[in-house]
C-alpha cells in the first residue's frame, strides 16, 4: 500500500487540528458538571476561592469523594465535605434551644469560609442569609459563630486534583454473605427426673392493728352515723386531689404564720362541722348549681364560707346516698383549699399595699461619640489595609462609625458587645462614615 506524500497545507492543517482537540475535550468535559469526584492526591489544599491567593480552608486526602458543582479556569467548585465550617458574626444570629441552632435576625447577613487559623483571616463571602434563615452552630470563636456552611455555600480544589469518580466507586459497598457455618449436631441429654418438691405451709398474716379514730368535741354538731360516713369510694382522681389540697393547706399556713394541722384522710373521718348560726339545707341539685356559678367568679368574688356551711349542714343531715356523700365531702375539701388561698392572697395583698413606692432612678445622659455593637472590619483587617473595628446599629445592623484602636486599648475584648466609644472623631468624605480614634470604651450590655 502506498502512502502519499504530506504537503506544507496538510501538515498545518493536522497540526491545528491536534492542538484544538485537547482545548475542545477540555470544554466538553468541564461542560458535564455537576459530577461525583475523587481526590487523587494526599493533602491537597482546600481554599476559599478558585486562586491560589485565598486562604486555606482545610486539606482533602487521596480517595476522599467531593461534589463538583462547576469548574472555573481549571478550579473545581465543590459542596462543603464534612468537616468544613463556615462563621457568621454572632450579632446576626440568636441561638435557640441548647445553643447549637440559630436564627438569623438581619437582612443581608454574610456568611464567610472557614480559615484554618480562625475568624480574624475569615473574609471571603460565601453566601447572604436574611432574616428568618436557621443555621447549625458547632462553636463560638470570639464575636463568631462557627457553623455548618448552609447551602450553595462552596470551596475550591486546585486544577488536576480530581477525577471523575467510577460507578464502582460511588455505589455504597455491600458486605460479602459469610460463609455457611455448619452447626455441630448436639446430643439431647439424658432426662433426669425432678427431685419431689416439698411445700412449706404459709404462715398465717397478723392480725392489722385497729387504728382509734379521735372522737370530735363536744360542742361540735356530728353527722348522723350511717354507712356514708365511712365508706370509702375507690375514685384516684379524687383522692389525688385530696391530697394535693393538705399540701397547699400545709404551704399557706406557713405563708399565714399558723402551726400546720394534721393531714387528714377525707374517706377516714367525717369533716368538722362549721360553727355558726343556722344554715338552711339546701337540696344537692340546687346547691351543686350555687357552686358551678360561683366557680365562674373570681377566687376574691366567691361566697366560699357560704357554700361551706350549706355543704357542711347537707352533710350533716345524713339522708344522702354513698355516692352524694362522697361527693359533698370533695366539695367540702375544694372549698376549704380555695378559702385558705383566698386568705393567703388578701395577706400578700395587704403587705404589698403597705410598702411605698420606691423613686425611679433619675438617669444621667452619658455623652458618647457612638454607641452600638462592635464588630471587626473584613476590609481593614491589619493585613493589606490598617486595622479598624466597625461600630453597628444593634437593630439594623447598619454600621455607624469605623473604630481606629491604640495600643493602650485592647478592644477585641469587647467583640459582639454593645459600647459606648469616646475619642476623637473625623469624618471620612469617601467611606462616608465617622472614623474614631479610641480614648474609652465602655461595655453597656454583655454579649448576648
Amino acid at each position: 500500500m502506498r502512502i502519499g506524500k504530506f504537503t506544507p497545507a496538510t501538515f498545518c492543517l493536522l497540526a491545528l487540528f491536534l492542538t484544538a482537540c485537547p482545548g475542545l475535550l477540555r470544554q466538553a468535559y468541564a461542560q458535564d458538571v455537576p459530577f461525583t469526584g475523587v481526590v487523587i492526591q494526599n493533602q491537597t489544599d482546600v481554599r476559599a476561592g478558585g486562586n491560589d491567593r485565598f486562604y486555606r480552608v482545610g486539606e482533602l486526602n487521596k480517595g476522599q469523594l467531593v461534589q463538583v458543582d462547576e469548574v472555573i479556569v481549571g478550579w473545581y467548585k465543590i459542596v462543603p465535605p464534612e468537616g468544613f465550617y463556615s462563621y457568621i458574626s454572632k450579632a446576626f444570629v440568636d441561638a435557640k434551644n441548647d445553643g447549637t441552632v440559630g436564627v438569623v435576625n438581619a437582612d443581608r447577613s454574610r456568611v464567610y469560609a472557614a480559615d484554618v487559623n480562625g475568624p480574624a483571616g475569615s473574609y471571603r463571602v460565601q453566601v447572604i442569609l436574611n432574616q428568618g434563615d436557621g443555621v447549625q452552630i458547632v462553636d463560638e470563636e470570639g464575636s463568631h459563630y462557627k457553623i455548618v456552611p448552609p447551602p450553595n455555600a462552596y470551596v475550591y480544589l486546585p486544577p488536576g486534583s480530581v477525577r471523575r469518580a467510577l460507578t464502582m466507586e460511588t455505589q455504597p459497598q455491600t458486605p460479602d454473605e459469610p460463609e455457611a457455618v455448619e452447626e455441630p449436631v448436639v446430643e439431647p441429654e439424658p432426662a433426669v427426673e425432678p427431685e419431689p418438691v416439698v411445700i412449706e405451709p404459709t404462715p398465717e398474716p397478723e392480725p392489722t392493728p385497729v387504728v382509734e379514730v379521735e372522737q370530735p368535741d363536744a360542742n361540735e354538731v356530728t353527722a348522723t352515723e350511717d354507712p356514708a360516713s365511712t365508706f370509702v369510694e375507690p375514685k384516684p382522681a379524687v383522692e389525688a386531689e385530696v391530697s394535693e389540697t393538705n399540701t397547699s393547706d400545709r404551704a399557706l399556713d406557713d405563708m399565714l404564720g399558723e402551726q400546720p394541722k394534721p393531714t387528714q384522710t377525707v374517706e377516714a373521718t367525717e369533716p368538722p362541722t362549721e360553727t355558726g348560726p343556722a344554715v338552711e339545707v339546701l337540696p344537692l341539685a340546687e346547691l351543686e348549681a350555687r357552686f358551678e356559678a360561683a366557680r365562674a367568679l373570681p377566687l376574691e368574688e366567691q361566697p366560699l364560707d357560704e357554700l361551706i356551711a350549706q355543704y357542711q349542714a347537707l352533710l350533716s343531715k345524713g339522708d344522702l346516698s354513698q355516692s352524694d356523700a362522697y361527693r359533698v365531702r370533695s366539695r367540702l375539701a375544694l372549698l376549704r383549699h380555695d378559702k385558705r388561698i383566698a386568705e393567703g392572697l388578701a395577706v400578700i395583698a395587704a403587705a404589698r399595699a403597705s410598702q411605698a413606692p420606691l423613686p425611679e432612678p433619675v438617669m444621667e445622659p452619658v455623652p458618647y461619640d457612638a454607641i452600638g455593637r462592635l464588630l471587626a472590619s473584613s476590609v481593614y483587617d491589619g493585613r493589606t489595609l490598617p486595622r479598624m473595628f466597625r461600630i453597628v446599629d444593634a437593630t439594623t445592623g447598619r454600621s455607624l462609625a469605623y473604630i481606629r484602636p491604640v495600643d493602650s486599648i485592647d478592644a477585641t475584648q469587647y467583640l459582639g458587645k454593645l459600647v459606648g466609644i469616646k475619642g476623637e472623631t473625623a469624618y471620612d468624605p469617601a467611606l462616608k462614615l465617622k472614623i474614631i480614634t479610641v480614648e474609652q470604651i465602655t461595655p453597656l450590655q454583655s454579649a448576648e
